[in-house]
């Protein structure tokens, strides 16, 4: 540093005290900010978080070279990154919450079509089904002498197993005073009966479906009921539509 004294206008010093004044301050070069640094942080603002980390380093790296600033603005950009980051995980995680819930079967929704339509259906006794009802399930060797069995009646347009089409009397056959003869009897001889319905009670393509029946039990049978109600019986696959037409 050099000191400056200020004398005479010609330049001597002679008779006059010298002036002396503080020493001239040196300064270094302006500070600049570094280019990654504000890479990183506008990355980083629109969530680039691959790019905006790697960058966000860097500028902490580079900023500390003499005479480069910008650290602020590199810690800045790592900031917003990982907001991102928790972000985008806490939308992950809900998204695949949500999914689990719209897809997993709850309580009041069965995710097989045959307990969603069972849900949807009515409880009926043998004796209360009807001509056209559609019916859930069909077992034949489940009828006993003294149970009349429980069938769930569901819209047709539902998964169903078989279809109420037509009645027999079999009054002709069985006198009165007569014997209960067992259900497997009474179903085995309505079975004429209910094919002569069949071509007009039944579509073209359930005609050739087996049949079966539900008979009277042996205290109806007591009572004088001697009618057999027809049901057409899918062998395969479950029916989704009425084959009545």
């Amino acid at each position: 540093m050099s000191e400056r004294v200020f004398g005479p206008m010609d330049g001597s010093t002679e008779g006059l005290p010298g002036l002396v004044l503080l020493p001239e301050q040196e300064t270094g070069p302006a500070e600049r900010t570094s280019k990654i640094a504000v890479a990183a942080l506008v990355t980083g603002i629109v969530g680039l978080v691959p790019v905006s980390v790697p960058l966000g380093i860097a500028g902490l790296v580079r900023t500390k070279r003499p005479g480069v600033g910008g650290r602020r603005l590199a810690l800045t950009g790592l900031a917003l990154s990982g907001l991102w980051t928790v972000a985008v995980l806490a939308v992950l995680v809900f998204a695949v919450f949500l999914g689990q819930q719209l897809t997993s079967p709850s309580g009041d929704t069965p995710a097989d079509p045959a307990a969603a339509a069972a849900q949807d259906g009515t409880t009926k006794s043998g004796s209360e089904v009807e001509q056209g009802d559609c019916l859930l399930a069909w077992d034949a060797t489940a009828l006993t002498a003294d149970a009349d069995p429980d069938v769930v009646a569901v819209d047709c347009t539902n998964p169903h197993q078989a279809q109420a089409f037509g009645e027999v009397d079999l009054s002709d056959t069985y006198a009165d005073g007569a014997a209960y003869p067992g259900p497997a009897a009474l179903v085995t001889n309505s079975q004429e009966g209910c094919r002569l319905q069949a071509p007009t009670a039944l579509v073209e393509s359930a005609t050739t479906m087996p049949l079966s029946g539900i008979p009277p039990t042996a205290a109806d049978w007591a009572e004088g009921s001697r009618t057999v109600m027809c049901l057409v019986v899918s062998g395969s696959a479950d029916l989704t539509a009425s084959v009545t037409p």
